[in-house]
């Protein structure tokens, strides 16, 4: 059951303003990050026209009350057990009262510009159905969640369209859940994000865009601090769920190239970094890491034959295959 605080845009008294757009947070036992963003989220709705929706799935943590004390965020509740990546984003523009939807994770951290950076950006180039920002690594994060940062989010901007499928291979429908813009429009035309997907939505959403004939745009001055140290299991286990979500969305490898090529490209620009980061020492762990990546991507890309328990054990989300 969803239930929704008051926001003061519905007031009656308030003379209705035209709205850049509305954040979405998913949140799940969020206390740790929330102090920094809330803040932030509650300066944009404050200036009038920016909405802000909270959807917060059960948090048995301080986060109903942190949230709460900011009464401009607008705050849903939802059952654990009806979280989805795509479903629960989707829920969110019943919701929307703007024609852009911005949607970050709980533990992504934004400036004001950058989230106005983002914003203008599709409002200037009506051919673009999503853009997002660049992820900085935290200060403190170690040598694998940094270069992946550094892999995924260049310095330079750039356009992926049906043009450049045959340039950027599988990159081209890359998007970020953590932190991404979409033109609503462009996100009801294809159909919104899928329901019931394991990981990856923003990328399947993303070949859905071009498919369509949109275009995506990476905007390197709209930042945000985002990264995660995995370990190496955890690593298999994402690596698992990604094989599982390739299978499932087969489709999208018709029109985009296979990602081992991709992969390669990955594990020299690793070797690179660590070499030029001093840490040829961690070689070796990188050898094993990407071996249980391509082990976890493979059992992944063939859970359907094996049993529902083991899928679960080497799942990095486990309550997907309780549905």
């Amino acid at each position: 059951m969803v239930s929704l605080t008051t926001s003061p845009n519905d007031s009656p008294n308030k003379k209705a303003v035209v709205l850049q757009a509305t954040l979405v947070v998913p949140v799940l036992n969020a206390q740790a990050w929330l102090p920094t963003l809330l803040p932030c989220l509650a300066q944009l709705v404050n200036r009038g026209d920016y909405q802000c929706l909270i959807i917060d799935s059960a948090s048995t943590d301080a986060t109903k009350v942190l949230c709460h004390a900011y009464p401009q965020l607008e705050f849903l509740s939802i059952a654990r057990r009806e979280f989805d990546h795509g479903g629960t984003r989707n829920l969110a523009l019943t919701y929307a009262k703007a024609d852009i939807v911005v949607y970050l994770s709980q533990d992504a951290l934004p400036t004001l510009e950058s989230v106005q950076l983002l914003v203008s950006k599709l409002q200037s180039q009506p051919d673009l159905a999503a853009a997002y920002g660049r992820q900085l690594p935290h200060a403190k994060a170690q040598a694998f969640g940094a270069h992946l940062r550094a892999f995924n989010y260049p310095p330079h901007s750039y356009i992926s369209s049906p043009a450049t499928l045959k340039e950027r291979g599988i990159k081209a429908a890359f998007l970020s859940n953590a932190f991404c813009a979409y033109n609503i429009n462009a996100l009801n035309a294809v159909g919104q994000f899928p329901d019931n997907t394991i990981i990856g939505e923003d990328f399947i959403v993303g070949a859905k865009f071009l498919a369509a004939g949109y275009s995506l745009a990476y905007v390197a001055k709209a930042t945000v601090i985002h990264s995660h140290d995995y370990t190496p299991l955890q690593e298999l286990k994402r690596y698992f769920d990604i094989g599982c979500m390739h299978r499932q969305e087969a489709w999208i490898f018709t029109r985009l190239t296979r990602p081992e090529k991709a992969g390669r490209q990955y594990v020299i620009s690793e070797w690179r970094w660590l070499i030029n980061q001093g840490k040829v020492f961690k070689i070796p762990e990188s050898i094993v890491r990407t071996l249980l990546k391509w082990l976890g991507y493979k059992l992944g890309k063939h859970s359907h034959y094996l049993p529902k328990s083991l899928n679960k054990a080497l799942s990095m989300n486990k309550n997907w295959w309780n549905k």
